[in-house]
């Protein structure tokens, strides 16, 4: 598709109409994944062992409505785009396509209506997916290797931290006993040190 509108030589005449389609899908798409980057992001704190606050969850909970919503809206763009890339090429109204489409969905939704009176109050593996895909940012499944890596990399960063935890206590202690030891005999020491240690 994103062929069709970027070619500058092309042989077909594209409505302005239909560029405003394409125009709207990509503005809807690129919302779409600004928004799952900020989840995502999100997450990611909370993956750290972060606790979000409320309105972090709200903001997640939000996304998720709109990340929703931003989808359905792209897939019936994608198809009225496809539809008129259609009637461009092979010629034709696409209006036969169209109604097959919509009475398809009638169907379907006739079906979805009956589904709803299913009494699913004991099913929890709905919450378990939603809970599933929001911590699955990109989509991408936590295997062992990936996890072995992600706590090698939280281990050492403890690591570290730790090191320089140790360091700086033991340069605290050291200009701690040069306080003491000085005992007020040079005040042009003592303040060198005092200096030292708040440098430290």
């Amino acid at each position: 598709m994103e062929s069709f509108f970027s070619s500058t030589s092309s042989k077909y005449s594209i409505p302005s109409s239909l560029h405003q389609l394409y125009k709207t899908y990509q503005t809807k798409s690129n919302k779409l994944q600004a928004i799952q980057n900020e989840s995502s992001r999100i997450i990611q704190k909370e993956n750290m062992g972060v606790e979000l606050s409320e309105g972090q969850t709200k903001q997640l909970e939000k996304n998720q409505d709109r990340i929703d919503n931003l989808e359905k809206d792209i897939l019936d763009l994608n198809e009225r785009i496809e539809d008129g890339i259609h009637d461009i090429v092979h010629g034709g109204d696409g209006s036969n396509k169209r109604m097959k489409r919509k009475k398809s969905q009638e169907e379907d939704g006739g079906r979805a209506r009956h589904d709803d009176d299913v009494d699913d109050f004991y099913d929890r593996t709905t919450d378990s997916d939603n809970k599933r895909k929001r911590n699955s940012s990109d989509g991408a499944v936590e295997t062992e290797q990936s996890l072995t890596a992600n706590w090698k990399t939280l281990y050492s960063s403890h690591r570290k931290q730790q090191e320089l935890v140790e360091r700086a206590s033991k340069k605290c202690a050291y200009f701690q006993s040069q306080i003491d030891s000085s005992n007020g005999d040079d005040d042009a020491d003592v303040f060198f040190i005092q200096n030292d240690f708040a440098l430290a």
